[in-house]
């Protein structure tokens, strides 16, 4: 059994000495040089097994050579270790970048750790073949040497590209392409196919033209095979969707030519995509192209995986946006791909969340004279430009409910001014409501197409509802029942928006409104001041103003008389006024029997 052979690269003779008799007492056979070149020549002829070099050795420092012994293929598996008198930063970099195998402080430990370090490293490796060769002369060192900073620019030139495909390439097909420019510059071919296990079986075939058209059909068939046999874990191969390029490369030669050589990689397992090669001449790839085509599968693999995961995200994220932004503003939606956790966060929470409700006023006689199809078309178009303006002021659509639409400002995200944008968002909705195209519906005789919204601000509970198959994040609570009441107050007092106190008081800017009446809607017991909010083209006469708020100033105090005269008096300004009517005939009813306990608010007893 030969014994371990271990070259000592030292310049302090005593150094080498003192190694010499410690590393043969641990079983090794010694082998000295005293600078740099010295040492790469013993290298050369000697082959040891271990390498123990001063990392300040004279000619040819350590990391120097290191970085050429491990970049050589015939002693890149030499155990090498930096030796030195102090560890720093610096030493510690440059003998990781280097390859070594380590870097050990000169002291009485040193032979005892470098064979530790040793016994480590040959347990991963195959057993070292001993070859023994003559010393090089000057050209054969040079040539050598050369050799293996050749291997290794090649491999900091490779590692350039990946790098900067991996931060510059998005889209797969144009980093197919600038792999297939890379590989021109490892290997001439004739033909070159790429392709890619991702969704969409992507690919790249690029081809000389003079290639006879069967060979090149042949070489993508052999293509698809191997990709199959590389990559058996897909479903199917459906080679007529995928994402391919072909390119035909001009060439100097007018002359028809047949492959002759391929070759696959990855060569000895599978991957997430396979390079494909073929060339006009018999044995075109030899041993180096071999390594160096194995060496760019393995640098451009986290490449195409990022770019394939990068693809898949950005897909999920369009069909995200597409799915949602008719009715979510922007920023919700960016929260919600980037993993924010604003909704998880507001689970079970009360949020001052504005509740805008908005019904399209007797909508079963169109439904039921009008074809199922077209009334779906309809809500569609009609869902679209409330849901786009619902969306536009920051709030977002909660839920359709038949023809109705409930909308939130205030879940998932919250503003300042929430009651106020949902009241902006209302009146830009009816302006929407006077020019939508009704064409499409058969209209019933005398029918005007009005909708009705009511709004509250209020604090209703936040949170994901619902089972464990099926959760809905929207918001429950009485504050939102109270919407909904309100919503259809907007029949009884011919409004077409109503908002609550709540909101009046979140109002920001000039705003067109007036308190309607004081209720207490039906199941409640705490009475809401109720306003309606007009735009500057439904506006009231003065005399009509004044005369509505003296009368429901009456009202509230319970001097229904007044009230009434009051009421009656605005009906002489807008005889059509259906809030001024209902108010004067509740006043009349009263002044016969007053109710007990009056506290200024009507109670309604229906929905």
């Amino acid at each position: 059994m030969s014994k371990k052979k271990v070259l000592i690269a030292f310049d302090s003779p005593t150094m080498r000495t003192i190694l010499a008799k410690q590393m043969q007492k641990l079983g090794y056979a010694t082998v000295l040089a005293e600078d740099g070149i010295e040492a790469l020549k013993k290298v050369y002829t000697e082959s040891p097994d271990l390498l123990l070099v001063y990392y300040e050795l004279p000619a040819i420092d350590a990391y120097s050579l290191t970085r050429t012994i491990k970049n050589a293929h015939e002693f890149s598996d030499i155990c090498v270790i930096v030796c030195g008198n102090e560890e720093t930063s610096v030493h510690r970099f440059w003998a990781s970048n280097s390859k070594s195998n380590g870097f050990i402080i000169i002291d009485d430990q040193l032979a005892t750790k470098a064979d530790e370090v040793y016994i480590s490293y040959s347990q991963n490796i195959p057993k070292r073949k001993a070859t023994v060769r003559p010393e090089p002369d000057l050209t054969q060192l040079i040539t050598f040497i050369n050799k293996t900073y050749d291997y290794e620019l090649f491999t900091l030139y490779q590692m350039q590209n990946a790098y900067k495909a991996a931060s510059s390439t998005f889209d797969i097909s144009d980093l197919l392409q600038y792999m297939a420019s890379t590989v021109a510059g490892v290997f001439n071919y004739d033909a070159l196919g790429i392709l890619v296990n991702d969704d969409s079986l992507s690919g790249y075939f690029e081809h000389i033209k003079t290639i006879t058209k069967k060979d090149y059909e042949d070489f993508k068939h052999i293509c698809q095979s191997d990709f199959k046999e590389k990559v058996p874990n897909r479903k199917e191969y459906l080679w007529q969707n995928t994402n391919t390029i072909e390119l035909d490369v001009p060439t100097k030669n007018t002359e028809e030519i047949k492959l002759k050589s391929y070759e696959v990689f990855p060569r000895d397992r599978n991957g997430i995509f396979t390079l494909h090669l073929a060339n006009a001449t018999e044995d075109a790839f030899n041993s180096r192209t071999l390594e160096r085509l194995d060496f760019f599968i393995e640098i451009y693999e986290p490449v195409v995986a990022q770019v394939i995961e990068f693809n898949k995200k950005m897909a999920s994220e369009k069909k995200i946006r597409q799915a949602f932004s008719r009715f979510l503003p922007d920023k919700v939606i960016d929260n919600f791909i980037e993993g924010n956790k604003l909704i998880n966060a507001t689970m079970g929470e009360k949020r001052q969340v504005a509740v805008l409700i908005t019904d399209i006023r007797d909508f079963t006689p169109l439904s039921e004279i009008n074809p199922p199809e077209s009334v779906v078309t309809f809500l569609n178009y009609y869902f679209s430009i409330m849901g786009s303006i619902i969306k536009k002021h920051g709030g977002t659509i909660d839920k359709f409910m038949g023809d109705a639409i409930m909308a939130l400002f205030g879940a998932a995200e919250s503003f300042e001014d929430n009651g106020n944008r949902a009241a902006k968002a209302a009146l830009e909705m009816m302006q929407a409501v006077k020019t939508l195209d009704t064409s499409m519906l058969v209209m019933p005789k005398g029918y005007s197409f009005k909708t009705g919204i009511g709004i509250h601000y209020g604090k209703p509970i936040v949170g994901a509802i619902g089972s464990a198959e099926k959760k809905e994040y929207t918001v429950i609570g009485d504050d939102v029942n109270l919407s909904s009441r309100i919503e259809s107050l907007t029949k009884l007092y011919d409004s077409h928006i109503i908002i609550t106190d709540s909101v009046v008081q979140d109002l920001r800017g000039e705003y067109i409104i007036r308190q309607l009446d004081t209720v207490k809607v039906k199941g409640k017991s705490i009475p809401v001041k109720i306003y309606e909010l007009t735009d500057e083209n439904n506006t009231y006469t003065s005399a009509f103003t004044q005369a509505y708020k003296k009368g429901l100033n009456q009202y509230e105090i319970g001097n229904f008389d007044n009230a009434a005269s009051y009421f009656d008096k605005a009906l002489q300004e807008y005889p059509d006024n259906k809030s001024a009517k209902v108010l004067y005939t509740r006043c009349m009813e009263f002044n016969k029997n007053k109710p007990v306990d009056w506290d200024g608010a009507f109670t309604l007893t229906t929905k």
